[in-house]
């Protein structure tokens, strides 16, 4: 009975290893991309939440949510107009992102 050489032994395990390392990269990257939308779902409504009790926004918490929930909300709220006196980018900016973390999911 012939053994193989072991060098194709080597590869194919080689192989393996790319491939688990390359599978559990892509699974890690899934997962910090789920708990950002997830941190920013969390910022948002603490934004809108704050919002009602705090006007002061430099310098504080509230200042740093600003400058971290403006990219999402900016743009949302030049798209849809204000009814009644309420800012509805908030809601419409969680269920976006609710929805593309349950996509990822």
């Amino acid at each position: 009975m012939r053994k193989e050489p072991r060098c194709y032994d080597w590869a194919a395990r080689s192989s393996d290893r790319a491939e688990l390392f390359v599978h559990t990269a892509i699974n890690y990257l899934h997962t910090f991309a789920q708990v950002l939308i997830y941190l920013f779902i969390f910022a948002i409504f603490v934004r809108a939440a704050a919002s009602w009790f705090i006007r002061d926004y430099h310098g504080t918490m509230m200042g740093f949510l600003v400058d971290v929930t403006e990219p999402i909300l900016g743009p949302l709220r030049r798209l849809i107009p204000t009814g009644l006196g309420i800012d509805f980018s908030p809601m419409i900016a969680i269920a976006v992102l609710y929805v593309l973390g349950q996509f990822l999911g």
